[in-house]
């Protein structure tokens, strides 16, 4: 039994020694497993930004060191750990430089890290600037930078082989520089408030006083408000919207686009924007973009909800003294049909009245209560006579003078004197009572008695008639009439009559 027992104890010590060594040899190989050096080493500078797509392959690590330096000065730029996806066998990871990357040269190198421990560093890859000895130009980079207003944006400057920065100036104030290279200096641009038309001007300057330089254009993202779609000949549509303004000018100015069809330049300095489309499709989007980014507006609606009609044409018009009809011209046959309301504005005298009139086509209107001889004005605008959206164009200015016709009848009074004398009165007309040019007065004292009767005729600018009871008494012993007319070129007016008693015993009136 105890012999046994000693053998037991034997065989488990021999199997936990064994397992140990197992352990260890497992631990010891994974701490001596190296990690990959990163290969394939690529550089791609993306157009139209300061980023640089950095790209390796490098077995499965997925964290990095990550090291940038400016090249000549050997100055380091970027140094931190990063993680990075394997994909498709490749690494990729985008860098965004603070100044712009044909400043000045860079260096690149990437190794692998699993927490403490790290692989070799990669091959240096080199993305190369504008500052290299086989590039001798004196420049400013970038050109013709548009940034939003208020952002930062960073220029450099490249001097001539042996030549130094003397100074960076925005108009005229001095920038201050950090020098990248040799030959390469970078300063920061604040631009507080939108440039001009023009730009701003960056402008460099040497040791030898020699000048070159760069223009920024500091303005804002499109934005479009009031975007509305109408039509104006029953088919197509006419979009119209009003622009923010972004202070972009030019190449820089806004493009639009409505349902994918670029829309056709308008005046940069209308602010109010429209664009033409075959057809009406309901609904609409207007896409605006500028160099600073997008801006998207909608629109619907139905064609019978949408209709603001064109202006009249070729007014002319059928008159009488009393009344005229006005014609006009559709410039579209479709309108023939369809439902009109139409407003004239009619002006004599310096007053102004409206009138509304509606049917379908409505191409003509008769206006009633007009004053004979008389000057009128008047313009016309139609809208849709159902789901009324909104009125047309006035139609230009129309003149016409109404016919003459025989004068408005006088109005007719009697004075009286104590010595048997008097007048008979009567008011001038004015010119709209006369009805056209007035030739004059006729007054006529008639006794109804008798058939007797003395006519007077006077000019316009009487306005009396004088008269004796003692040779009234020729025309009989009764009452005697007296009666006025006016008269025109077109005829007399209807008379006005008054009454003269032979025996006058009253006061005078």
């Amino acid at each position: 039994m105890p012999s046994s027992s000693i053998t037991s104890s034997s065989n488990s010590y021999s199997l936990w020694l064994f397992c140990l060594f197992l352990c260890c040899s497992a631990t010891h190989t994974h701490a001596n497993e190296a990690l990959l050096v990163p290969k394939q080493l690529s550089l791609s500078a993306i157009n139209g930004t300061q980023q640089l797509s950095i790209s390796w392959v490098g077995g499965t690590a997925t964290t990095f060191d990550m090291l940038i330096l400016r090249t000549e000065l050997n100055e380091t730029v970027f140094y931190k750990t990063i993680s990075v996806p394997l994909i498709s066998g490749w690494h990729q990871w985008t860098w965004t430089s603070a100044e712009p990357l044909e400043c000045t040269s860079l260096s690149i190198k990437v190794r692998a890290r699993d927490g403490q421990r790290a692989s070799e560093w990669s091959n240096t890859q080199i993305h190369q600037g504008y500052d290299i000895p086989s590039n001798p130009k004196f420049q400013v980079l970038p050109q013709d930078k548009v940034v939003p207003v208020g952002a930062s944006s960073t220029f450099c400057c490249i001097v001539g082989e042996g030549k130094l920065l003397r100074s960076m100036k925005l108009h005229r104030d001095v920038l201050k520089t950090t020098r990248l290279s040799r030959r390469a200096y970078s300063t920061v641009v604040v631009n507080k408030r939108p440039s001009d038309h023009s730009g701003n001007n960056v402008v460099c300057q040497d040791d030898q006083k020699t000048l070159t330089g760069s223009v920024i254009f500091a303005g804002y993202p499109p934005l479009s408000t009031d975007f509305v779609c109408e039509t104006r000949n029953l088919t197509s549509a006419v979009c119209h919207w009003n622009e923010v303004d972004t202070y972009l000018y030019g190449k820089r100015a806004t493009d639009y686009s409505i349902n994918e069809r670029i829309c056709p330049e308008n005046t940069q300095e209308e602010k109010q924007k429209n664009c033409t489309l075959d057809g009406w499709a309901g609904s609409w989007t207007l896409v605006a973009v500028n160099p600073l980014g997008q801006h998207n507006l909608t629109d619907s609606a139905e064609l019978s909800h949408r209709v603001r009609p064109v202006k009249p044409n070729d007014l002319s018009a059928v008159v009488h003294a009393w009344n005229a009809t006005i014609l006009w011209v559709w410039e579209h046959s479709s309108y023939s049909s369809f439902p009109l309301v139409c407003e004239v504005a009619v002006t004599s005298r310096g007053y102004t009245t409206n009138r509304t009139f509606s049917g379908v086509g409505l191409q003509s209107v008769v206006l009633s209560d007009m004053h004979p001889n008389e000057e009128y004005t008047l313009q016309i605008r139609c809208g849709a006579q159902k789901n009324f959206w909104k009125w047309g164009d006035w139609s230009e200015e129309f003149s016409f003078k109404t016919r003459t016709t025989v004068p408005d009848a006088p109005d007719v009074w009697l004075w009286m004197n104590r010595d048997n004398t008097g007048q008979v009165v009567w008011k001038p007309l004015t010119q709209r009572q006369s009805h056209g040019r007035l030739k004059g007065y006729q007054v006529t004292f008639q006794s109804s008695e008798e058939n007797l009767q003395h006519t007077v005729n006077v000019s316009p600018d009487t306005s009396a008639a004088p008269f004796n009871l003692s040779h009234m008494a020729t025309l009989g012993s009764g009452k005697i009439q007296a009666s006025v007319i006016a008269e025109n070129e077109d005829g007399a007016s209807a008379p006005s009559a008054v009454l003269i008693p032979l025996r006058w015993t009253g006061m005078s009136s």
